[in-house]
């Protein structure tokens, strides 16, 4: 063991006198002559450390007479991607008294048995892939050596953790729930909807023109019924604070799955029509009338409000309509949508705590970013996982997941010139051999029923 720690130092201060030596020891040229070398001296030390872990277990003749293994295979291969590289080592392997097979170095590592990256690794992937694309968190985080399927798959064998209750709850005599939705476009073309909702105690200012949610808490959930989405939400809202004294006031639009909320918050919870939709539909009225009459028409709309008249505005779309009637049905859809909710609205001007955040600026920051904003067509299956990922910031990687990566996606140098190679390899009938077809990145093929027939069974 001291010879391992010996030769690392030795090497370690080879590094640092070349460095020393260079004309440039800037900062910037430390990061990239040392990091590689440090990176590649630690994957050393630890391939070396583990074949010594093995060697000691394969000699000593009473570990293997107590745990009743055999020797039946020496000098196995056995590689895993790391942070710091990819840590390469050979072991033994062992037939068991009680039966089956095993290699008792790598339960002494920890690496599973079909575990090709470090969960550490992985747990990286999939944080860099919360912003920015796969292909970009392959690179950041494993220098391009992990398939864009590998973060996928990842981030499906993610899930974020159960809330824990607080020990000591918070008391707070206000609490603000944002909720809306953002629309995801799917792999099918459609677009389906992810639901989020934000909890906060209240607003503060940051600097001129931006506010900032008090002790902001956020989930989201794809593929669930409204029902259990706010039982969900309910429970985690209850595990941090004591509700028996809270008044709940929910921001956000009048869409269906969020009027469910009230089927679980308390009786005297207050519904606050979101100022983002409120603009959004006296926009959509006003839209296409010259600027004068525009700008008159927006203050005399938002002056209802304060003023609590609905009859005023009532009279503001006859009018509106009668100065211009071929948008008729653009401003009687936005002043009947604001007609519908005139309560929910002018209970801003009444009550002070009434004033909440918005629900659209969560979205955009927790989602949109990352699921909506860019072309890209999203399975359902990732969606699942991602979602809630993305809004909690944190997640653990389910140990009891059925999924299992069917084959590793890294390509070794020399399998990437055998890919070349492979292309022009033919089999009896005329096609590409099977047994070679998958390291092709891409195949492809008229569509015919040999060829649909071949895809189903994963050949092409």
């Amino acid at each position: 063991m001291e010879n391992i720690i010996f030769e690392s130092g030795e090497k370690f201060k080879e590094y640092l006198r070349e460095f020393i030596e260079k004309e440039d020891i800037s900062v910037d040229n430390a990061e990239l002559f040392l990091t590689e070398r440090i990176n590649s001296l630690v994957c050393s030390f630890l391939g070396t450390l583990y074949e010594q872990k093995d060697t000691e277990m394969r000699e000593d003749k009473e570990f293997r007479k107590r745990e009743g293994f055999t020797v039946e295979r020496r000098d196995d291969p056995r590689s895993i991607l790391s942070l710091f590289g990819d840590v390469r080592y050979s072991r033994t392997y062992y037939k068991k008294a009680s039966g089956g097979y095993e290699y008792p170095v790598d339960s002494i590592v920890g690496i599973d048995p079909f575990a090709r990256i470090s969960e550490g690794c992985c747990a990286a992937l999939v944080d860099s892939a919360c912003y920015e694309s796969y292909a970009l968190a392959s690179h950041d985080v494993a220098g391009g050596n992990v398939s864009k399927q590998t973060v996928m798959n990842k981030i499906r064998m993610a899930v974020v953790p159960e809330k824990i209750p607080a020990e000591e709850k918070r008391k707070v005599r206000v609490l603000h729930v944002d909720a809306d939705e953002d629309h995801v476009p799917l792999q099918n073309g459609k677009n389906t909807i992810v639901m989020t909702a934000t909890m906060y105690e209240g607003v503060e200012r940051v600097c001129k023109g931006r506010n900032k949610c008090i002790n902001a808490e956020s989930m989201s959930r794809y593929n669930m019924d409204p029902e259990e989405f706010w039982e969900e939400f309910y429970d985690m809202m209850d595990a941090k604070y004591d509700l028996d004294n809270v008044k709940i006031y929910l921001h956000a639009d009048a869409g269906e799955w969020i009027q469910e909320a009230f089927n679980w918050f308390p009786s005297d919870a207050v519904f606050v029509l979101d100022w983002y939709h409120v603009n959004q539909r006296i926009l959509e009225a006003v839209s296409g009338i010259p600027a004068p009459d525009r700008d008159a028409y927006m203050k005399a709309l938002k002056e209802c409000f304060k003023e609590k008249d609905s009859r005023l505005l009532a009279e503001l779309k006859e009018s509106m309509i009668s100065s211009y009637p071929e948008r008729c049905e653009t401003i009687a859809d936005g002043i009947d949508y604001l007609l519908r909710h005139f309560d929910a609205i002018h209970i801003r001007y009444e009550d002070e705590n009434a004033t909440g955040g918005s629900s659209e600026p969560h979205v955009q920051h927790l989602l949109s970013h990352r699921l909506s904003s860019v072309p890209m067509g999203w399975s359902k299956e990732t969606l699942e996982h991602f979602a809630p990922i993305l809004t909690a910031k944190c997640f653990v990687f389910d140990k009891h997941d059925s999924y299992k990566p069917a084959k590793p996606k890294m390509l070794t140098p020399a399998q990437a010139v055998r890919t070349k190679k492979l292309k022009n390899v033919s089999h009896g009938s005329g096609l590409m051999d099977p047994g070679n077809v998958i390291f092709l990145p891409t195949c492809n093929y008229k569509k015919t029923r040999l060829g649909d027939t071949l895809r189903a069974l994963g050949r092409i």
